[in-house]
Protein backbone atom coordinates (compact mmCIF):
# COMPACT_ATOMS: atom_id res chain seq x y z
CA UNK A 1 0.00 0.00 0.00
CA UNK A 2 1.29 3.38 -0.96
CA UNK A 3 1.33 6.81 1.32
CA UNK A 4 -1.39 9.19 1.55
CA UNK A 5 -0.42 12.92 1.64
CA UNK A 6 -2.40 15.60 3.37
CA UNK A 7 -1.94 18.24 2.20
CA UNK A 8 -5.55 20.00 3.25
CA UNK A 9 -6.50 20.20 6.69
CA UNK A 10 -9.82 18.90 5.94
CA UNK A 11 -8.78 15.72 4.14
CA UNK A 12 -9.56 13.01 6.36
CA UNK A 13 -8.39 14.88 9.69
CA UNK A 14 -11.31 14.76 12.36
CA UNK A 15 -10.54 18.90 13.52
CA UNK A 16 -11.75 20.62 16.32
CA UNK A 17 -11.31 23.96 18.45
CA UNK A 18 -14.34 24.97 20.04
CA UNK A 19 -13.48 28.74 20.15
CA UNK A 20 -12.21 31.28 17.19
CA UNK A 21 -8.56 30.81 16.73
CA UNK A 22 -5.64 33.73 14.60
CA UNK A 23 -3.37 32.88 12.63
CA UNK A 24 -1.32 34.87 9.27
CA UNK A 25 -3.23 33.28 6.49
CA UNK A 26 -3.43 34.47 2.55
CA UNK A 27 -6.90 35.46 2.73
CA UNK A 28 -9.04 36.25 -0.79
CA UNK A 29 -12.40 37.07 -0.64
CA UNK A 30 -15.23 36.05 -3.18
CA UNK A 31 -18.27 38.30 -5.09
CA UNK A 32 -20.56 40.17 -3.05
CA UNK A 33 -23.85 37.85 -2.02
CA UNK A 34 -25.51 40.95 -0.22
CA UNK A 35 -28.21 42.78 -2.50
CA UNK A 36 -28.21 46.62 -1.79
CA UNK A 37 -25.93 46.56 0.96
CA UNK A 38 -25.09 50.07 0.61
CA UNK A 39 -28.89 51.22 0.42
CA UNK A 40 -27.77 53.59 -2.30
CA UNK A 41 -31.65 54.82 -3.13
CA UNK A 42 -34.07 52.79 -1.13
CA UNK A 43 -34.62 49.60 0.89
CA UNK A 44 -35.18 46.89 -2.31
CA UNK A 45 -33.40 43.59 -2.03
CA UNK A 46 -34.17 43.69 1.75
CA UNK A 47 -37.31 41.95 3.32
CA UNK A 48 -39.17 43.79 6.36
CA UNK A 49 -40.40 42.75 9.44
CA UNK A 50 -42.15 45.80 11.25
CA UNK A 51 -43.33 45.06 13.97
CA UNK A 52 -44.40 48.16 15.08
CA UNK A 53 -41.19 49.64 13.04
CA UNK A 54 -40.36 52.12 10.72
CA UNK A 55 -37.78 52.19 8.43
CA UNK A 56 -36.52 54.57 6.46
CA UNK A 57 -33.36 55.51 3.92
CA UNK A 58 -31.65 58.63 3.76
CA UNK A 59 -28.25 59.37 2.05
CA UNK A 60 -27.37 55.46 1.79
CA UNK A 61 -28.13 54.84 5.05
CA UNK A 62 -30.59 52.45 6.65
CA UNK A 63 -32.75 53.60 9.88
CA UNK A 64 -34.74 51.39 11.88
CA UNK A 65 -36.83 53.28 14.23
CA UNK A 66 -39.36 50.94 16.66
CA UNK A 67 -42.32 52.24 18.67
CA UNK A 68 -43.75 48.82 19.81
CA UNK A 69 -42.02 46.10 22.37
CA UNK A 70 -41.68 43.55 18.97
CA UNK A 71 -37.95 44.29 17.68
CA UNK A 72 -37.89 45.80 13.96
CA UNK A 73 -35.69 44.03 11.58
CA UNK A 74 -34.48 43.56 7.75
CA UNK A 75 -33.28 40.80 6.74
CA UNK A 76 -32.43 38.41 3.16
CA UNK A 77 -31.82 35.05 1.99
CA UNK A 78 -28.15 34.93 0.53
CA UNK A 79 -26.85 31.76 -1.36
CA UNK A 80 -23.53 29.78 0.84
CA UNK A 81 -22.53 26.31 0.97
CA UNK A 82 -22.27 24.33 3.98
CA UNK A 83 -18.74 23.80 5.77
CA UNK A 84 -17.59 27.14 3.88
CA UNK A 85 -16.65 30.10 6.00
CA UNK A 86 -18.04 33.55 4.89
CA UNK A 87 -17.15 36.94 6.12
CA UNK A 88 -19.32 39.92 7.28
CA UNK A 89 -18.63 43.75 7.58
CA UNK A 90 -21.01 45.97 8.75
CA UNK A 91 -20.79 50.24 9.80
CA UNK A 92 -23.06 51.20 12.85
CA UNK A 93 -23.89 55.08 12.68
CA UNK A 94 -24.86 57.58 15.34
CA UNK A 95 -24.82 54.75 18.05
CA UNK A 96 -26.93 52.03 17.56
CA UNK A 97 -28.35 49.92 18.44
CA UNK A 98 -28.07 47.51 16.41
CA UNK A 99 -27.61 43.31 16.00
CA UNK A 100 -26.39 41.79 12.83
CA UNK A 101 -27.58 38.10 13.06
CA UNK A 102 -27.02 35.43 10.64
CA UNK A 103 -29.66 32.18 11.11
CA UNK A 104 -31.22 29.61 9.07
CA UNK A 105 -34.49 31.80 9.84
CA UNK A 106 -35.24 35.58 9.69
CA UNK A 107 -34.17 37.17 12.67
CA UNK A 108 -32.36 34.02 13.61
CA UNK A 109 -29.26 32.97 15.95
CA UNK A 110 -28.76 29.92 14.79
CA UNK A 111 -25.20 30.33 13.25
CA UNK A 112 -23.75 33.78 15.08
CA UNK A 113 -24.68 37.15 15.78
CA UNK A 114 -22.63 40.73 16.48
CA UNK A 115 -23.90 40.98 19.69
CA UNK A 116 -25.55 44.30 20.45
CA UNK A 117 -23.39 47.72 18.71
CA UNK A 118 -24.05 50.22 20.42
CA UNK A 119 -21.02 52.45 19.48
CA UNK A 120 -20.84 53.58 15.78
CA UNK A 121 -17.97 52.34 13.86
CA UNK A 122 -17.43 49.02 11.45
CA UNK A 123 -17.73 45.60 12.59
CA UNK A 124 -16.62 42.56 11.28
CA UNK A 125 -17.59 38.48 11.78
CA UNK A 126 -16.98 35.30 10.34
CA UNK A 127 -19.90 32.37 10.01
CA UNK A 128 -19.42 28.50 8.83
CA UNK A 129 -22.36 28.24 6.89
CA UNK A 130 -24.72 25.47 7.68
CA UNK A 131 -26.63 25.17 4.55
CA UNK A 132 -27.19 26.35 0.57
CA UNK A 133 -29.12 29.63 2.17
CA UNK A 134 -27.90 32.02 5.18
CA UNK A 135 -30.00 34.69 6.94
CA UNK A 136 -28.61 37.93 7.33
CA UNK A 137 -31.05 40.27 9.82
CA UNK A 138 -30.39 43.39 10.72
CA UNK A 139 -32.12 44.04 13.85
CA UNK A 140 -33.03 47.15 16.68
CA UNK A 141 -32.65 45.65 20.19
CA UNK A 142 -33.88 48.73 21.31
CA UNK A 143 -37.78 50.21 21.50
CA UNK A 144 -37.02 53.58 22.42
CA UNK A 145 -33.78 54.43 20.08
CA UNK A 146 -33.45 54.31 16.53
CA UNK A 147 -30.61 52.48 14.95
CA UNK A 148 -29.38 53.48 11.92
CA UNK A 149 -26.65 51.29 9.56
CA UNK A 150 -24.88 51.28 6.21
CA UNK A 151 -22.53 49.30 4.06
CA UNK A 152 -23.47 45.51 4.70
CA UNK A 153 -21.66 43.10 3.02
CA UNK A 154 -20.83 39.06 2.78
CA UNK A 155 -18.02 37.25 1.19
CA UNK A 156 -16.85 34.09 0.98
CA UNK A 157 -13.41 33.34 2.15
CA UNK A 158 -11.14 32.03 -0.11
CA UNK A 159 -8.23 30.52 2.21
CA UNK A 160 -4.57 30.15 0.56
CA UNK A 161 -5.39 31.48 -2.55
CA UNK A 162 -2.50 32.67 -4.41
CA UNK A 163 -3.88 35.75 -4.96
CA UNK A 164 -4.74 36.37 -1.03
CA UNK A 165 -3.32 38.87 0.83
CA UNK A 166 -1.18 38.06 3.50
CA UNK A 167 -4.14 38.64 6.54
CA UNK A 168 -4.33 37.60 10.73
CA UNK A 169 -7.66 36.13 10.24
CA UNK A 170 -9.65 35.09 13.32
CA UNK A 171 -11.17 31.49 12.15
CA UNK A 172 -14.54 30.14 13.61
CA UNK A 173 -14.68 27.82 15.90
CA UNK A 174 -13.76 24.27 13.99
CA UNK A 175 -11.47 25.45 11.66
CA UNK A 176 -8.18 24.39 10.79
CA UNK A 177 -5.72 27.22 10.66
CA UNK A 178 -3.05 26.97 7.84
CA UNK A 179 -0.32 29.81 8.57
CA UNK A 180 1.96 31.42 6.80
CA UNK A 181 5.14 33.60 8.05
CA UNK A 182 5.85 37.08 7.00
CA UNK A 183 7.45 36.51 4.29
CA UNK A 184 4.48 34.25 2.74
CA UNK A 185 6.05 31.21 3.37
CA UNK A 186 3.11 28.22 4.49
CA UNK A 187 4.03 26.89 7.44
CA UNK A 188 1.51 24.59 7.96
CA UNK A 189 -1.46 23.55 10.19
CA UNK A 190 -1.09 25.08 13.51
CA UNK A 191 -1.76 23.27 16.56
CA UNK A 192 -1.86 25.19 20.03
CA UNK A 193 -2.84 24.36 23.45
CA UNK A 194 -5.30 26.28 25.10
CA UNK A 195 -4.57 29.70 26.52
CA UNK A 196 -6.39 32.84 27.82
CA UNK A 197 -5.51 36.91 27.00
CA UNK A 198 -5.95 38.49 30.46
CA UNK A 199 -6.12 41.63 29.10
CA UNK A 200 -9.82 43.16 28.69
CA UNK A 201 -9.29 45.22 25.97
CA UNK A 202 -6.49 43.83 23.41
CA UNK A 203 -7.57 46.68 20.69
CA UNK A 204 -9.13 49.29 22.10
CA UNK A 205 -6.31 51.81 23.63
CA UNK A 206 -8.14 54.34 24.67
CA UNK A 207 -10.24 52.31 27.36
CA UNK A 208 -9.61 53.66 31.08
CA UNK A 209 -8.27 50.21 31.49
CA UNK A 210 -5.23 51.75 29.73
CA UNK A 211 -3.90 54.12 31.77
CA UNK A 212 -1.76 56.88 30.27
CA UNK A 213 0.96 58.52 31.66
CA UNK A 214 1.94 62.13 31.68
CA UNK A 215 1.30 63.56 28.17
CA UNK A 216 1.24 60.83 25.77
CA UNK A 217 -1.62 60.89 23.67
CA UNK A 218 -3.86 57.47 22.40
CA UNK A 219 -5.92 57.97 19.31
CA UNK A 220 -7.27 55.96 16.71
CA UNK A 221 -5.06 55.54 13.65
CA UNK A 222 -6.30 55.02 9.65
CA UNK A 223 -3.36 52.76 8.89
CA UNK A 224 -4.74 48.86 8.76
CA UNK A 225 -4.27 46.55 11.69
CA UNK A 226 -2.32 43.00 10.93
CA UNK A 227 -6.09 41.73 10.22
CA UNK A 228 -6.15 43.91 7.59
CA UNK A 229 -9.41 46.54 9.16
CA UNK A 230 -8.38 49.86 10.73
CA UNK A 231 -8.45 49.24 14.08
CA UNK A 232 -4.79 50.41 14.91
CA UNK A 233 -3.74 53.02 17.48
CA UNK A 234 -1.30 55.30 17.58
CA UNK A 235 0.63 56.61 20.48
CA UNK A 236 2.00 60.33 20.12
CA UNK A 237 3.92 62.35 22.94
CA UNK A 238 5.97 59.76 24.59
CA UNK A 239 9.83 61.02 24.03
CA UNK A 240 8.79 64.50 24.55
CA UNK A 241 6.76 64.02 27.68
CA UNK A 242 8.65 64.16 31.08
CA UNK A 243 9.39 60.69 33.16
CA UNK A 244 8.67 57.39 31.40
CA UNK A 245 5.50 58.24 29.43
CA UNK A 246 3.40 55.71 27.82
CA UNK A 247 0.46 53.30 28.46
CA UNK A 248 -0.12 50.57 30.89
CA UNK A 249 -2.48 48.00 32.28
CA UNK A 250 -2.09 46.32 35.39
CA UNK A 251 -4.14 43.19 36.34
CA UNK A 252 -4.23 40.68 39.36
CA UNK A 253 -1.61 37.24 38.80
CA UNK A 254 -0.77 34.26 40.17
CA UNK A 255 2.79 34.14 42.53
CA UNK A 256 5.51 32.16 40.94
CA UNK A 257 3.94 31.69 37.24
CA UNK A 258 5.09 33.04 34.37
CA UNK A 259 3.83 34.91 32.00
CA UNK A 260 4.49 36.53 28.34
CA UNK A 261 3.01 39.41 26.71
CA UNK A 262 3.05 40.39 23.16
CA UNK A 263 1.90 43.20 20.85
CA UNK A 264 2.44 44.26 17.37
CA UNK A 265 4.31 48.07 16.77
CA UNK A 266 4.77 50.04 13.66
CA UNK A 267 6.55 53.11 12.50
CA UNK A 268 4.12 55.43 12.40
CA UNK A 269 6.01 57.73 10.02
CA UNK A 270 9.11 57.24 7.62
CA UNK A 271 10.82 59.02 10.37
CA UNK A 272 10.71 56.79 13.08
CA UNK A 273 11.71 53.55 11.30
CA UNK A 274 14.84 52.41 12.75
CA UNK A 275 14.18 54.37 16.62
CA UNK A 276 13.26 52.47 19.58
CA UNK A 277 10.49 52.17 22.32
CA UNK A 278 10.12 49.89 25.07
CA UNK A 279 7.38 46.98 25.93
CA UNK A 280 8.34 45.97 29.21
CA UNK A 281 6.14 43.58 31.72
CA UNK A 282 6.52 44.41 35.91
CA UNK A 283 6.16 42.51 38.77
CA UNK A 284 3.40 44.60 41.01
CA UNK A 285 2.98 43.65 44.78
CA UNK A 286 5.90 42.82 46.43
CA UNK A 287 8.81 42.85 44.69
CA UNK A 288 9.18 45.26 42.12
CA UNK A 289 11.27 44.22 38.70
CA UNK A 290 10.67 44.63 35.45
CA UNK A 291 11.84 42.50 32.43
CA UNK A 292 12.00 44.90 28.91
CA UNK A 293 12.06 44.44 24.97
CA UNK A 294 13.65 47.08 23.30
CA UNK A 295 11.89 47.26 20.04
CA UNK A 296 12.84 49.18 16.94
CA UNK A 297 10.58 50.06 15.00
CA UNK A 298 10.25 49.35 11.04
CA UNK A 299 7.94 50.44 8.01
CA UNK A 300 6.25 46.48 8.63
CA UNK A 301 4.25 45.26 11.70
CA UNK A 302 5.74 43.17 13.86
CA UNK A 303 4.82 41.24 17.18
CA UNK A 304 7.72 41.53 19.69
CA UNK A 305 7.48 39.68 23.18
CA UNK A 306 8.34 39.67 26.60
CA UNK A 307 8.58 37.10 29.30
CA UNK A 308 9.00 37.48 32.66
CA UNK A 309 8.34 34.80 36.18
CA UNK A 310 6.86 36.18 39.27
CA UNK A 311 8.05 36.06 42.49
CA UNK A 312 6.57 34.29 45.45
CA UNK A 313 5.51 37.76 47.28
CA UNK A 314 4.09 39.04 43.72
CA UNK A 315 0.55 39.44 43.40
CA UNK A 316 0.06 41.10 40.38
CA UNK A 317 1.85 42.27 36.42
CA UNK A 318 2.06 45.06 34.57
CA UNK A 319 1.84 45.56 30.83
CA UNK A 320 3.91 48.54 29.67
CA UNK A 321 4.83 50.50 26.50
CA UNK A 322 6.82 53.32 27.62
CA UNK A 323 10.02 55.62 26.18
CA UNK A 324 13.66 53.65 25.50
CA UNK A 325 15.43 55.48 28.26
CA UNK A 326 18.52 52.68 27.44
CA UNK A 327 18.71 54.30 24.19
CA UNK A 328 20.24 58.13 23.39
CA UNK A 329 17.38 60.43 22.89
CA UNK A 330 18.18 60.91 18.82
CA UNK A 331 16.86 57.03 18.69
CA UNK A 332 13.78 57.52 20.78
CA UNK A 333 10.66 57.29 18.90
CA UNK A 334 8.20 59.74 20.08
CA UNK A 335 5.00 58.50 18.36
CA UNK A 336 4.19 54.76 17.27
CA UNK A 337 1.23 52.57 15.83
CA UNK A 338 0.15 49.33 18.41
CA UNK A 339 -2.02 46.39 17.78
CA UNK A 340 -2.73 43.15 19.25
CA UNK A 341 -2.19 43.46 23.18
CA UNK A 342 -1.88 39.92 24.69
CA UNK A 343 -0.92 38.47 28.12
CA UNK A 344 -1.20 34.83 28.87
CA UNK A 345 0.08 32.79 31.33
CA UNK A 346 2.75 30.60 29.93
CA UNK A 347 6.67 30.73 28.90
CA UNK A 348 6.10 31.75 25.15
CA UNK A 349 3.38 33.57 22.78
CA UNK A 350 0.38 31.72 21.15
CA UNK A 351 -1.56 33.27 18.71
CA UNK A 352 -3.65 36.60 18.97
CA UNK A 353 -6.64 36.39 21.12
CA UNK A 354 -8.52 39.79 20.40
CA UNK A 355 -10.39 40.52 23.89
CA UNK A 356 -13.15 43.55 24.19
CA UNK A 357 -14.16 43.96 27.75
CA UNK A 358 -13.59 40.85 28.89
CA UNK A 359 -10.54 38.02 29.03
CA UNK A 360 -11.21 35.41 26.80
CA UNK A 361 -9.61 32.22 25.80
CA UNK A 362 -9.07 30.47 22.91
CA UNK A 363 -9.62 26.38 23.21
CA UNK A 364 -6.99 23.72 22.06
CA UNK A 365 -6.70 22.65 19.06
CA UNK A 366 -7.09 18.75 18.19
CA UNK A 367 -6.21 16.87 15.15
CA UNK A 368 -6.55 13.51 14.57
CA UNK A 369 -6.72 10.62 12.19
CA UNK A 370 -8.36 6.89 12.48
CA UNK A 371 -5.94 4.58 11.49
CA UNK A 372 -8.49 2.85 9.81
CA UNK A 373 -8.76 5.50 7.22
CA UNK A 374 -5.66 5.06 5.86
CA UNK A 375 -4.89 1.27 6.18
CA UNK A 376 -2.55 1.49 8.92
CA UNK A 377 -0.60 -1.71 9.10
CA UNK A 378 -0.58 -2.85 13.29
CA UNK A 379 2.79 -4.58 12.66
CA UNK A 380 5.43 -2.50 11.23
CA UNK A 381 5.46 1.11 10.15
CA UNK A 382 7.12 4.36 8.90
CA UNK A 383 5.78 8.22 9.83
CA UNK A 384 7.76 10.95 7.97
CA UNK A 385 7.10 14.16 9.69
CA UNK A 386 8.03 17.72 8.23
CA UNK A 387 6.86 20.39 10.79
CA UNK A 388 8.17 22.92 13.66
CA UNK A 389 8.14 23.55 17.66
CA UNK A 390 6.85 27.19 18.04
CA UNK A 391 8.23 26.93 21.86
CA UNK A 392 11.04 24.85 23.46
CA UNK A 393 8.50 23.07 25.28
CA UNK A 394 9.87 19.64 26.93
CA UNK A 395 6.56 18.23 26.48
CA UNK A 396 5.76 18.89 22.69
CA UNK A 397 5.78 16.28 20.16
CA UNK A 398 4.71 15.78 16.32
CA UNK A 399 2.63 12.76 16.12
CA UNK A 400 1.30 10.11 18.59
CA UNK A 401 -0.32 6.88 17.65
CA UNK A 402 -2.02 5.41 20.37
CA UNK A 403 -4.80 3.72 21.74
CA UNK A 404 -5.83 6.94 23.44
CA UNK A 405 -4.19 5.92 26.70
CA UNK A 406 -0.50 6.25 27.58
CA UNK A 407 -0.34 2.67 27.78
CA UNK A 408 -0.01 1.82 24.19
CA UNK A 409 1.75 4.76 22.09
CA UNK A 410 4.23 5.30 19.57
CA UNK A 411 5.21 9.18 19.47
CA UNK A 412 8.09 10.98 18.18
CA UNK A 413 7.85 13.70 20.97
CA UNK A 414 10.30 16.23 23.15
CA UNK A 415 12.98 15.50 25.93
CA UNK A 416 16.45 16.33 26.22
CA UNK A 417 15.85 15.97 22.01
CA UNK A 418 13.35 14.36 19.94
CA UNK A 419 13.05 11.11 19.74
CA UNK A 420 11.01 8.23 18.71
CA UNK A 421 9.45 6.61 21.81
CA UNK A 422 7.41 3.29 22.18
CA UNK A 423 5.03 2.15 25.01
CA UNK A 424 3.38 -1.15 24.83
CA UNK A 425 1.19 -2.08 28.23
CA UNK A 426 2.17 0.35 30.03
CA UNK A 427 5.76 -0.81 29.65
CA UNK A 428 8.21 1.29 27.80
CA UNK A 429 9.90 -0.15 24.68
CA UNK A 430 12.10 2.46 23.27
CA UNK A 431 13.26 5.96 23.57
CA UNK A 432 15.85 7.16 21.16
CA UNK A 433 17.60 10.64 20.80
CA UNK A 434 17.25 11.56 16.96
CA UNK A 435 18.48 15.03 17.55
CA UNK A 436 18.26 18.41 18.91
CA UNK A 437 14.87 20.47 17.26
CA UNK A 438 15.30 24.29 17.91
CA UNK A 439 12.10 26.05 18.61
CA UNK A 440 10.90 27.75 15.17
CA UNK A 441 13.13 25.61 13.30
CA UNK A 442 11.47 23.76 10.33
CA UNK A 443 12.83 19.99 10.10
CA UNK A 444 12.10 16.55 8.68
CA UNK A 445 11.93 13.90 10.80
CA UNK A 446 10.95 9.86 10.84
CA UNK A 447 9.89 7.02 12.95
CA UNK A 448 10.12 3.94 11.92
CA UNK A 449 9.25 0.67 14.01
CA UNK A 450 8.37 -3.25 13.61
CA UNK A 451 8.93 -6.24 16.58
CA UNK A 452 12.58 -5.66 18.05
CA UNK A 453 13.48 -2.61 15.04
CA UNK A 454 12.74 0.83 15.97
CA UNK A 455 14.84 3.80 14.37
CA UNK A 456 14.56 7.46 14.20
CA UNK A 457 15.82 10.38 12.55
CA UNK A 458 15.90 14.37 11.94
CA UNK A 459 17.31 15.88 9.03
CA UNK A 460 18.88 13.10 7.07
CA UNK A 461 21.48 12.47 10.47
CA UNK A 462 22.31 9.76 12.04
CA UNK A 463 19.53 6.82 12.17
CA UNK A 464 19.40 6.27 16.03
CA UNK A 465 18.45 2.74 16.54
CA UNK A 466 16.93 -0.02 19.31
CA UNK A 467 16.43 -4.02 18.61
CA UNK A 468 14.25 -5.24 21.56
CA UNK A 469 10.64 -3.45 21.21
CA UNK A 470 6.57 -4.77 21.35
CA UNK A 471 4.86 -2.88 18.93
CA UNK A 472 1.38 -1.73 20.61
CA UNK A 473 -1.87 -2.12 19.10
CA UNK A 474 -3.37 1.61 18.43
CA UNK A 475 -6.79 2.87 17.05
CA UNK A 476 -5.67 6.74 16.40
CA UNK A 477 -2.88 9.29 14.90
CA UNK A 478 -3.09 12.09 16.73
CA UNK A 479 -0.99 15.41 15.56
CA UNK A 480 1.31 17.25 17.71
CA UNK A 481 -0.67 15.61 20.77
CA UNK A 482 0.03 13.36 23.52
CA UNK A 483 -1.77 10.25 23.59
CA UNK A 484 -4.59 10.96 24.77
CA UNK A 485 -4.81 13.85 22.20
CA UNK A 486 -4.03 16.47 25.11
CA UNK A 487 -2.26 19.22 23.01
CA UNK A 488 1.13 20.33 25.12
CA UNK A 489 2.75 23.36 23.52
CA UNK A 490 2.41 24.51 20.08
CA UNK A 491 3.16 22.75 16.69
CA UNK A 492 3.29 23.61 12.74
CA UNK A 493 2.75 20.63 10.93
CA UNK A 494 3.44 20.76 7.30
CA UNK A 495 3.24 17.86 5.84
CA UNK A 496 2.64 13.87 7.22
CA UNK A 497 2.97 10.74 5.53
CA UNK A 498 2.68 7.47 6.78
CA UNK A 499 4.01 4.01 5.34
CA UNK A 500 2.61 0.66 6.37
CA UNK A 501 6.45 -0.81 6.33
CA UNK A 502 9.32 -0.34 7.99
CA UNK A 503 11.29 1.59 5.78
CA UNK A 504 15.44 1.02 5.71
CA UNK A 505 17.66 3.42 7.53
CA UNK A 506 18.70 4.55 3.81
CA UNK A 507 15.50 5.92 3.01
CA UNK A 508 14.71 7.19 6.33
CA UNK A 509 17.54 9.75 5.42
CA UNK A 510 16.40 9.96 2.01
CA UNK A 511 13.31 11.06 2.97
CA UNK A 512 14.35 13.42 5.83
CA UNK A 513 16.89 15.29 3.73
Amino acid sequence: MGTKNFSNANDLITFSRSSAGTALRKIAYGSELVTNGDFDTDISGWTTQAGGSTFTVSSGQLTISRSAVDPGYVYQTISTTAGNVYYVTFGVIDNGPIDLRVGTSPAGLQITSSGIKSSAGTYTLAFVATGASTYISLVNTSYSTDATVDNISVKEVLFDDASGDLTLFNHPAGIPRIEYDADGNRLGLLIEESRTNLLPYSEDFTDAQWSKTYSVAVSPSSEAAPNGQKVAYELTGIESSDGDAGINEFISASASTTYTGTIWFKAKNASDVGKYIRLRLKRNGGTFVAQDESVQLTNSWVRHEVTLTLLSDNTGIGFIITKDSTQNTVDRADECLIYGAQLEAGAFPTSYIPTAGATATRSADVASIPVADFGYNQSEGTVVVEGQTIESNADSRFFTLSDGTNNNRISFSRGSTYHPYVATGGAAQASLAAGTVNAGTLVKAAAAFRQDDIAGVIDGGSVATDTSAAIPSVNKLYLAAAATGLIRGACHIKSIKYYPRRLTNAQLQELTT
